[in-house]
Formats: C-alpha cells, structure tokens, sequence
C-alpha cells in the first residue's frame, strides 16, 4: 500500500502526531506544549532550569536556575520597611505555627521569621481546689481530723511536668508556703489527709491538727516548647468556732509590801518585803464548756488545787512568779466531736528587782547590804540620831532586767538628766545635797559601770571622791572626807 505524505506549506496548519528532528525547532510565534513534571533526583539540579507554564494558555517560559538543594551557603532574604527608619533584617529561616484559634503574630528573633496562626493552648484548672466538706470547722485545734482534698485540671495538649501541693501563707505556692511531702501526677484529682498519715511541717505537726492554707501549683511544657506554670485558688482550712478567751493574772495587789510605793509596774525596789496577791481572771468560754483553773497543763478536769488567786512572799532580794496556770475547756455536749478533746490556756505573772538611783549625805563612813535596802528610813536618817538625809529616785537608772548596752546606755541616761528635790525644770539636771560635816554619797547599779565627772559649781570634783566600791551589786562614791556646807545646798551634776 502507498504511504503518503503530508506536505506543510506556508499559512497551512498542519496536524502531526509526532515530530523527530535532529536539528533546532524554532518558532518566531509562541510556542505550547504540555509538560510533564520532572523526575531529577534530588542533589543532580546543576543544569535544571525552571519553567513556567501559563495554565490558561499552555505557553511556558524560563527562569534562572532550578533552587533546591545545595551544598553551598544558604540563601538569605532581607526585610525593609516603607518607611526606611528600621534596620532590614536578614532571614535565615521560617517558622510557621499553626494553633487553632487566636490572633495572627509575626515575629523576627537571630534572623528566624516566625508566623503564627493563633494562640498557644494553655492548661487550666477545670475546678477549685476543695475539700470533701468532710473538715471539722467547729473544733478545737488539739482535734486530730481527717479529711480529703479535690481539683480538676486540663493539660489542653501541653505535656506534664509536675504537680505540688503548698500549705502556709497568703499564697502558700508562690513564695511565702511550704510543699507538703507528697507526690502527684497527672492523673491525680485528691489526696486524702487521715489522722496519723505521719505527714508534719517542719516544727513536728500534722497537717490534720491545725488549720492551714493550700494552693497548688502545676508545671508543663507547652506546645511551642516553652515552660509554663499555672496555680490553683487558696483553700483556707480555718477553725471557724471561737476560740475561748485568754485567761490572766490581774495586777498585783502590793497592799501586802512595805513600802508600798517602792514599785514600779512589776519591779520592785531591792529591800521592800512582804506579801503580793494576784487574782485570775477568767477568759471567756465563748461557746465551750469552762473546767476551771488549775496547775496541771494536761487535764480538763479541775482538782483540789483549782485556784482564784496566788500569793507571793517578797524577801529583800528574791524575785518570783506565780508559775503556769491553766484554764481548761472541753467541747460542749451539744457538739459533735468524739472524744470531748480539750483546750488549755497557761497564763503566768512574775516580778523583778530594780536598783534605783540613789543619794544622800550621812556620818556613816561604809554601807552594808541591810543599810542599802533600809527602805523605810532612807529618806529620813542614815543612821541613828543623824539628821542625814537621802532620796531614792524610783525607776531611774535601771535597765528592765536586760543587761544589753542598749538597755544600760537609757538607764545611764535616765540617771544624767534626773532632777533631784530643789532642783527646778528650768535649771540643768543634777542633784542636791547639804551636808553638815558628813559624807556625800552616790549610789547605783554596779552594771551601769563607773562615772566619768562629778561636776559641782567650781567645776569637776570627781577627785574628791573616793574610787567607786563595788559590793552587792551596788556602785557606792563617797567623798574622801566629810564636808560642811554651811546651810547651802551643794549641786553636783554626773556623767558617764
């Protein structure tokens, strides 16, 4: 059979299945094909160029270089603004986060341009943290109770790193708490405190006996990576049932000591003797049932030493206390705590001694301990058919039983601005003494150490005074030799 063949002249469209040509094909007008994709390996795109098609058309065009894989640098790209003020940053990298809902940020850090596409999910707490209603708030807090605590938590696709419990403070997770020694999970929703579970603070109690604050606080690692912690409302445990009132010893009654003016609160001037009577004063029951005073800190049940009042024998130099009592309550019978725990209250009252500042004139040449303490006639005469005369400035220059310098230095000071009798407010602080052929004396607290100066009207006079004697707890000056005012009142001042 004859082949025939198709001669193309010019203007002719011609038809052909398939073109083979050795040489170039060429074509002045554009020219269509429909490509396939390309099968390169990847690594081998030296000599790829890239096409591009128009799909609506079919013609296709080239482009540079193909730009995948290289073993060369890699390719940076560089931002600018509009306005020009901003620094352009160079591009490295591109990340792009995809979260399900929120706003759309963009973000440049060490040359990586973020995109991200909403908001990272946080976890949250689905309940507060609770108890089962299963605490005792009308209790004392002596009463071990169990009781249980809940929470419910979404990790909302985060990755859980840990959960702790806090008890303490304001808000005992976030700095001012203790962690309770337990371990949680993820999967844990309660923790149930019993009596005896042998978890305690650091002082030795157990969470069951006192009323606490808890919080808690949850870590996770979120889904861009980065760490996050969240905390859980305050569960304030609180005994709600007042609590009864504090007990007390009233002031002393010092109608029993002579002298009886020679106190100050509950200081009482070394050499006063005889008897002070103290009062208890109830505290208020608020609601609990009052089983009386007495000296046993461990029972609720009052015996023969329940008392209302406690004397104290005073001696020239001995201090003394009341000693602990205790009021007792139990848990009225309307309650429902088992067993009737009880509440106990101590209370106490005590005394110290005081040296106060003293001075005089006197024939005597020594003091003894018993002269000192001779309250009743210091004032008046040092000795027998001696019109000596003295004061003893009570309260001034004593350091409240506390030897600290601070405490000393206020009693020194308490002793140089003391004005004594004849000694007006408007005139400079010191003392005032006449003798008549006696011996001046100055007497204080030893701890209070030695003066510096003993001014008088010509001027320092320290030196005719002998070195200080130091016997009882007492620094006594008295002058070398006696000496004779001749009616007139001699003012000394003194320093430390």
């Amino acid at each position: 059979m004859a082949k025939w063949k198709k001669i193309i002249t010019s203007g002719s469209n011609a038809l052909l299945s398939t073109i083979t040509t050795t040489g170039k094909v060429s074509s002045s007008g554009t020219l269509f094909a429909n490509l396939p994709e390309s099968s390169f390996t990847e690594g081998n795109t030296n000599d790829i160029k890239v096409v591009v098609q128009d799909i609506n058309t079919g013609q296709f065009y080239t482009t540079g270089s193909y730009g995948g894989e290289s073993s060369g640098n890699t390719p940076t790209f560089e931002t600018a603004t509009t306005t020009g003020t901003t620094p352009p940053a160079d591009l490295t990298n591109l990340h792009i986060k995809d979260f399900e809902t929120g706003d759309v940020t963009v973000s440049i850090v060490d040359g990586v341009l973020t995109l991200q596409f909403g908001d990272v999910p946080e976890p949250f707490f689905t309940s507060n943290l609770r108890d089962n209603n299963t605490f005792d708030h009308t209790r004392f807090n002596k009463v071990a109770d169990g009781y249980e605590l809940l929470w419910g938590f979404n990790l909302n696709n985060s990755t859980f790193v840990s959960l702790k419990l806090f008890e303490g403070g304001v808000n005992p997770a976030e700095g001012n708490g203790t962690e309770v020694p337990i371990t949680l999970n993820e999967n844990d929703t309660s923790f149930q405190f019993t009596p005896g579970d042998g978890i305690e603070d650091s002082s030795g109690n157990s969470y069951t006996i006192l009323a606490r604050s808890f919080q808690l606080e949850l870590q996770v690692t979120l889904l861009d990576g980065s760490p996050f912690t969240i905390t859980s409302n305050v569960l304030n445990q609180s005994i709600t049932e007042p609590t009864p009132g504090s007990p007390s010893f009233s002031n002393f009654d010092f109608s029993g000591l002579t002298p009886s003016d020679a106190r100050e609160s509950t200081r009482i001037e070394e050499g006063a003797e005889g008897i002070i009577t103290t009062t208890v004063n109830e505290g208020s029951n608020n609601g609990w049932t009052n089983q009386g005073v007495n000296t046993q800190a461990t029972t609720a049940t009052p015996n023969v030493t329940s008392v209302s009042s406690k004397d104290l024998d005073v001696d020239d130099t001995s201090t003394d206390t009341t000693g602990n009592h205790y009021q007792h309550w139990i848990v009225d019978s309307t309650k429902t705590t088992n067993p009737r725990e009880f509440h106990s209250s101590a209370f106490s009252k005590s005394y110290t001694r005081m040296k106060s500042f003293r001075f005089g004139v006197s024939k005597k040449e020594e003091f003894t301990l018993g002269d000192i303490h001779n309250l009743a006639t210091w004032p008046q005469a040092l000795d027998s058919g001696d019109p000596s005369s003295g004061t003893i400035a009570l309260g001034v220059g004593n350091y409240l039983g506390n030897v600290n310098a601070p405490y000393r230095v206020t009693a020194k000071t308490e002793i140089q601005n003391y004005r004594g009798p004849g000694v007006a407010n408007t005139d400079p602080p010191g003392i005032k003494v006449t003798p008549s052929f006696q011996y001046i004396y100055i007497i204080y607290d030893s701890v209070l150490g030695n003066l510096t100066q003993i001014n008088g009207a010509l001027g320092p006079e320290i030196g005719s005074f002998e070195s200080p004697i130091t016997t009882n707890g007492y620094k006594i000056y008295r002058t070398i030799s006696t000496q004779n005012a001749g009616g007139t009142a001699i003012k000394f001042s003194l320093v430390f």
